[in-house]
């Protein structure tokens, strides 16, 4: 059980240092964006590379900051059902949900680094004046993959437990 709760501990840092480390993102891009739109709207002089800053920006918050997300249950739900469920079902909604994350990780993983990788060996730039790499923007989703994954597989160990226990790992007192 401490081997248990130690790893999850590793997966959940993971995630944590991840989101220590990318919540910075948003304050870039809220930057940008103004920077962006005062050049814009105020001198007009809009920028030739703030656009594609700023999604890559975006891009990076969503897919870099999904695990810390998940790991903090902060993405959207409707759970009106879901909330008067005891733990075990609460746990048996959660493994099969988890089962289908981890197909769309795969997904992510899969093709986002085949297409990042296909940029990165071509040397793919892109096509705006500012011209940069296309592989590092693509890069952001298969490692996004990763740690929305290991989120993801550190709430279905969870939720595997407290299937098979009632319990949360960690917890000692039944919450049957």
């Amino acid at each position: 059980m401490k081997v248990l709760v130690k790893i999850l501990a590793i997966m959940d840092g993971i995630n944590e240092g991840a989101g220590s480390i990318f919540k910075f993102l948003v304050i870039a891009l809220m930057l940008f964006v103004s920077y962006d739109v005062i050049m814009r709207y105020v001198f007009s002089r809009p920028t030739e590379w703030g656009q594609e800053v700023n999604g890559y920006l975006q891009l990076g918050v969503v897919f870099l900051g999904g695990g810390y997300a998940l790991l903090r249950n902060a993405h959207v739900r409707v759970d009106n059902i879901y909330k008067k469920l005891p733990l075990r079902g609460k746990a048996v909604v959660d493994v099969l949900a988890y089962l289908v994350l981890f197909a769309i990780c795969a997904v992510l993983i899969w093709k986002g680094g085949e297409v990042a990788w296909g940029s990165f060996r071509k040397g793919t730039l892109s096509p705006s004046t500012w011209g940069p790499p296309m592989w590092v923007s693509q890069a952001l989703i298969p490692i996004g993959g990763v740690l929305i994954g290991i989120a993801g597989l550190g709430k279905w160990i969870r939720s595997l437990y407290m299937l098979a226990t009632g319990a949360e790992p960690g917890k000692r007192e039944s919450a049957i």
